[in-house]
């Protein structure tokens, strides 16, 4: 089997249930009901099987930030050294990212558009453009060798220091890509626009028809 790439995700189940202090179902921060109590589920699994390689069901009030490397520690047993762990925006934190690399394992998640974050992507966008850095071009295809998508952007690189939770010093060098995607930016023009439908609508909606009197 095919042991490249392995992704590390968290999902909630919620529902009617009982909430009790000892309890799996509390009310947690929840995308679909924050009324209903939840479970979570954070697993490990093999790309593209989707084979589980770790599953670990936690009370639903938990962060998933701290899920991450013990999901790891137990799928990385079963795996070598150099694995390209995927993930979204949560398993970006420095010491999750620092305990992967410590073990040499590669890992690729967006960066979550906080902390200093937004001026760096902003700092990084105005020197590669004033160095003329040319845009690279990077084609996605689907399995039958057909194209995806497309996506522009640069490519550059910087230098990471951290500890892991067990307090070993870390450096190292990270690449970061920042992509533009014409699928992206029109998904989040399209909803720009919807969102200024339904305001003006519900605005409108205060202000009674034009009327004698009125």
């Amino acid at each position: 089997m095919p042991c490249e790439i392995a992704r590390l995700d968290a999902t909630t189940l919620s529902g009617e249930h009982v909430v009790n202090e000892d309890g799996l179902f509390q009310f947690g921060h929840s995308k679909d009901d924050p009324s209903l109590a939840q479970v979570k589920v954070m697993m490990s699994a093999l790309d593209p099987l989707g084979m589980p390689l770790a599953t670990h069901v936690v009370s639903g009030e938990q962060a998933d930030d701290g899920l991450y490397i013990p999901v790891f520690e137990q799928a990385r047993a079963r795996l070598p050294v150099g694995v390209l762990w995927v993930g979204d925006c949560k398993m970006g934190a420095v010491a999750t990212r620092a305990h992967i690399h410590h073990h040499h394992h590669d890992y690729l998640m967006p960066l979550a558009r906080t902390g200093q974050v937004p001026n760096l992507l902003a700092q990084w966008l105005v020197e590669l453009r004033s160095a003329e850095h040319p845009l690279e071009r990077v084609t996605l295809l689907k399995a039958d060798g057909a194209i995806r998508r497309q996506l522009t952007g640069y490519a550059i690189s910087r230098v990471v220091e951290d500890k892991t939770p067990t307090g070993y010093p870390v450096c190292w060098r990270e690449q970061v890509f920042l992509i533009h995607s014409d699928t992206h930016h029109r998904q989040q023009q399209q909803g720009l626009e919807k969102r200024l439908k339904t305001a003006t609508t519900k605005l409108l909606k205060l202000t009674p028809p034009v009327g004698r009197g009125r």
